[in-house]
């Protein structure tokens, strides 16, 4: 049952005036005529009216406080959001398909839906269509998590192949009939597309949201026989192979001779780093798919002609402004032109401030007066840089429709460049205040807050999609300010789990963890400042010596102390026989310690020496202070072991 909400403003101007009268014989008996044009019962009305006003605005709930209470349930308004989604080729690029040649398109090249020719579409990255076909056909599934390709006429193609092995990330490799980019070293190319879908039949959907992990790509010609050469992956909307989308990869161009046979390029892209458990289901992986958003581009240009009178106002194209807060103006003043920014209240502006308000589903622009934001210049030209609109939710189309793309070359007799196998999905209208009244208040009964540590720590680790590993809360710290205790603050350090092999020094990509705060934030406790952080590793270097019984094997005990070494100092849980755990956050690197994991080797006799430091640094007998949200690593490399028998010892 919803608490009753008190009625604050119960007193009108015409009940107070009575009140107040009432109290005029009591106070001032000499004072009889009552009448309105006694300048005292003047002065009376204006006193009341005060009071009227004061009390309306204590039980006035405005805009401006309905944002503010959203705020406190970790709800804020969102702006209009553009549909995505991918095109695909008519024809997926094989052998059998015409050779056509490649073209560099620009980000923003329009794209229009034959079915619905109204709405306004633009490509969402540059891409180089490749002129490559695939020797084999593109990978496919066949529906029981097994990728079929059928081999081209050319033997030495290898069919496109997923590695599903446990022991090693998903891996796949694709065989090209050319170069997939050709020309001058010196020249600058857009970055390929590789789509890649996904089957997500049964998976849990908020997993479809895992930020993933990362890729790696390697890439290589025939005619350079064992040359994998690493590239650059400019995006990877896949999250790592977590769900549909594309890969954009920055592929060296190759120059070719025009009376030899082009050689047989390979690609190769492997998960390095997976933190969502479950492999993925491909179904289709193919060249020039192109990333696209529905958005229309305005290029910059001049609005109107300012009059010098305040209060002046402006309005740009009608439609949802993407990035609204990012917009600004240009007024030409004496120095030329110069950049005014956007002001959410203009009452709260300076004289002398170059703002201006933005408001309205017509984009209305309005400046100051003088006294609240500056009065443009008289005459000056007032423009407008390169914006965006967007159509919301109209942009959600549905799967199968088909798509022109400007520039973009086709085959002899087809008119189309591709379709969408996927619905466009993402679009969604600005929130006005109805729907963000309804978003708070959903919050406000779904809400269920973390309260404790324990509580926090064990909601990371049960997050969907996430593959948290560890977690350690960190109660008053915030990252701007380390070295002070903040009241109403709390860190969360999470240790995503990482592949056996898997690099130790890449950290995690920024989304991985904004993903996690967007679902994590709705639990905070009210008025309490949540920060979700990577534990920053400080890698160490260790050099220590052992003297060992005589008999045993000097290798197998070096061996051994470096596996000890490299378990205990570590961010994730190392298999290994002793029960060693991983280093705590922020725990100080003490050499009384690493001394006693390595006099616990059976048949050490004592550590003869023990030295540690910070990778980089000079090594010291002196213990290791760390930061609260700093985790000692040290793999088997930085681990200098030197065992002495006491036989060697005696010596």
């Amino acid at each position: 049952m919803p608490l009753p909400v008190p009625q604050l403003d119960d007193l009108d101007f015409e009940t107070l005036m009575e009140q107040a009268r009432g109290f005029i014989p009591r106070y001032a008996p000499a004072w009889t005529d009552h009448n309105i044009h006694d300048p005292g019962i003047t002065l009376l009305e204006l006193a009341t009216w005060l009071v009227d006003q004061q009390v309306y605005r204590a039980g006035f709930v405005s805009d401006k406080h309905i944002r503010a209470f959203a705020a406190l349930l970790g709800v804020t308004p969102e702006p209009a959001q553009p549909a995505h989604g991918l095109i695909w080729p008519a024809q997926g690029k094989t052998t059998n398909t015409p050779a056509l040649p490649g073209v560099s398109l620009a980000v923003g090249a329009k794209i229009s839906c034959r079915e619905q020719p109204e709405i306004p579409f633009e490509l969402a990255e540059a891409i180089y269509l490749s002129p490559a076909r695939f020797t084999t056909r593109p990978l496919t599934n066949d529906g029981g998590g097994v990728f079929v390709a059928t081999l081209a006429s050319n033997a030495r193609a290898l069919a496109p192949s997923l590695t599903t092995d446990d022991s090693k990330p998903e891996e796949i490799e694709l065989w090209f009939d050319q170069p997939l980019i050709t020309g001058d070293s010196t020249t600058a190319f857009p970055p390929i597309a590789i789509g890649v879908e996904l089957d997500m039949k049964g998976a849990d959907p908020r997993v479809e949201t895992s930020p993933g992990g990362y890729l790696v790509a390697d890439y290589r010609l025939e005619a350079e026989p064992l040359r994998w050469r690493r590239i650059a992956i400019a995006a990877d909307t896949t999250a790592a192979l977590n769900r549909s989308g594309v890969i954009l990869l920055e592929i060296p161009p190759a120059s070719t001779s025009p009376d030899a046979a082009p050689p047989i390029a390979r690609l190769r892209i492997r998960s390095e780093q997976r933190v969502n458990p479950l492999p993925p289901r491909i179904k289709r992986v193919e060249l020039n798919v192109l990333p696209v958003r529905q958005a229309e581009t305005i290029r910059q240009s001049v609005i109107g002609t300012s009059n010098g009178l305040p209060n002046q106002g402006f309005s740009l194209q009608s439609g949802a402004l993407l990035n609204p807060r990012e917009f600004y103006l240009q007024v030409v003043e004496n120095d030329g032109f110069v950049v005014w920014q956007q002001s959410k209240d203009l009452l709260d502006a300076a004289p002398n401030e170059r703002l201006f308000e933005l408001s309205g589903e017509r984009n209305e622009i309005r400046f100051g007066n003088g006294v609240n934001g500056k009065i443009p210049p008289a005459n000056a030209q007032i423009q407008h840089p390169d914006y965006r609109l967007t159509r919301g939710e109209a942009g959600n189309l549905q799967s199968g429709l088909n798509w022109s793309v400007a520039g973009a070359p086709l085959p002899p007799g087809q008119s189309r460049y591709g379709i969408n196998h996927t619905p466009f999905s993402g679009g969604s209208d600005a929130w006005d205040m109805e729907r963000l009244i309804a978003a708070a208040r959903d919050a406000a009964l779904r809400r269920t807050s973390l309260l404790t540590n324990t509580e926090l720590e064990d909601a990371a680790r049960d997050l969907p999609g996430m593959a948290v590993e560890r977690t350690s809360v960190l109660t008053g710290f915030h990252p701007a300010m380390p070295d002070r205790h903040l009241h109403n603050t709390r860190s969360l350090i999470v240790i995503p789990k990482r592949a056996p092999g898997s690099d130790a020094v890449k950290p995690l990509p920024a989304q991985y963890f904004r993903a996690m705060n967007r679902q994590l934030q709705p639990h905070r406790v009210l008025g309490e400042r949540l920060s979700i952080l990577p534990a920053r590793r400080v890698h160490l270097t260790i050099q220590a010596g052992l003297l060992y019984e005589d008999g045993l094997d000097g290798a197998a005990i070096m061996q051994e102390a470096r596996q000890r070494l490299s378990a205990r100092f570590s961010d994730v849980q190392v298999a290994n026989d002793w029960g060693i755990k991983p280093w705590p956050v922020g725990r100080a690197v003490r050499l009384q310690e690493i001394r006693a994991l390595l006099a616990a080797i059976k048949g050490v006799v004592t550590v003869t020496s023990c030295q540690v430091a910070k990778a980089g640094e000079a090594l010291q007998t002196a213990d290791i202070r760390l930061q609260r949200d700093e985790i000692a690593i040290a793999g088997e490399a930085d681990c200098s072991i030197n065992p002495v028998s006491t036989a060697q010892a005696r010596s």
